[in-house]
């Protein structure tokens, strides 16, 4: 009776330790500032436009309607690393000695988004991403905010540059899942 009540509790046997979890997948962010979607093969042109793209989107996830929340690449950056919509954020345009940024050569200013507001890196880092940020878009300056979160976060001169500098990342011997905004 003994040997039966240990083989019904599992004392009879140690229990083996839960695997471990698995690793959080690589995230990776493609903005594409000012293309129209009909100027992709994935989102219907006819001829073959994107290949890249197309692979990508199809062993992904394709959006098929997406609103910009903005009308420029600032706020709609703003939003989509924040989750608000421009007039929550604070990214818009802004006048000169009101704390706005001059966007030269262009004759503009913008205003730096809020800095309560967690951004995507933020969030990202805090859960044990590596997070990096490569564009070529001045826009994505340290004076304006966006770039919170990124552990690297660099402007390159050109779209090549991002292109290698992104494949230096992914094939970086790093054990941390990534965050890849480009």
């Amino acid at each position: 009776m003994f040997a039966l009540l240990l083989a019904c509790t599992g004392a009879s046997s140690p229990e083996a330790p839960p695997p471990p979890p698995p690793r959080p997948p690589d995230v990776l962010v493609v903005v594409l500032d000012t293309a129209r979607a009909d100027a992709f093969s994935a989102y219907g042109n006819p001829r073959a436009t994107s290949p890249q793209l197309d692979a990508l989107a199809a062993a992904g996830v394709l959006f098929e309607d997406a609103t910009a929340p903005g009308s420029w690449t600032w706020p709609s950056h703003a939003s989509l690393f924040t989750g608000e919509f421009p007039w929550v954020h604070g990214a818009h345009f802004g006048e000169p000695g009101e704390g706005a940024v001059a966007l030269e050569p262009d004759p503009f200013y913008a205003t730096a988004m809020r800095e309560d507001l967690p951004t995507l890196a933020e969030r990202f880092a805090a859960a044990g991403y590596r997070t990096v940020s490569l564009s070529a878009n001045r826009l994505l300056t340290p004076a304006l905010g966006l770039t919170r979160g990124f552990e690297d976060a660099r402007t390159l001169a050109e779209d090549e540059l991002v292109v290698a500098a992104a494949g230096e990342v992914l094939a970086a011997d790093d054990d941390r899942p990534v965050f890849l905004f480009v």
